[in-house]
Parts: structure tokens; sequence; C-alpha cells
């Protein structure tokens, strides 16, 4: 992966470009590279001195962003639209997310 700059902030694309399009969004802490595969359900920032997890939606796998709602914050997909019917409209309430313990 190589880091890039783009009109929506830092990122990190295959090395391989144009063979191999894919893309990672960096760290919003430290923009560093983030990892996908050490805990299932979470990217996790490489850089060991920030360890910054975010949750994935089991259902698309994009990020998923903390939001807040009459109810409470919660956790929604990063691929939410509004009514579009492409919109991932999965989300789930932060007190059932269970964490893993960072080694």
């Amino acid at each position: 992966m190589k880091k890039h700059s783009g009109r929506f902030g830092p990122f990190y694309g295959c090395s391989l470009f144009p063979r191999c399009e894919h893309k990672e969004k960096s760290c919003e802490q430290c923009q560093s590279p983030m990892t996908r595969s050490r805990y299932t359900g979470f990217k996790l920032c490489i850089n060991t001195a920030c360890n910054h997890l975010v949750p994935t939606c089991d259902k698309c796998g994009a990020e998923m962003v903390l939001r807040n709602s009459a109810k409470g914050q919660f956790w929604g997909c990063k691929n939410y639209k509004g009514n579009d019917p492409l919109s991932c409209k999965n989300g789930k309430d932060s007190k059932s997310i269970q964490w893993p313990e960072l080694a």
C-alpha cells in the first residue's frame, strides 16, 4: 500500500495500481495505514503507539461512524445515504459492540 492525498484526505492505495484499485482510508488520529485482518469486524491502526480501532459494517464492510440521535449515540454505516436504494442502513447501539482487547 502506498500513501496518497486526495480530495477527501489521505488514503492508502495499492502499489500495483492500475491493476489493483484497492484503497483504504488512513487512521483518523495518526494518518498511518489500518488493517482489517487483526480483529474480525474492526479496522485497527498498524501504528502500535496509536492503536485506533474502528468497527466495520457487517452488511457492506464499510467503516462505521459514531452518530447521535434522540435515543443516544450509535454506530452507523458510513455508506448511509438516506433513501437512496443503494444506501446501507445498518446501525449498532454503542453498548452492543464488543470491543476486542488490544494485545
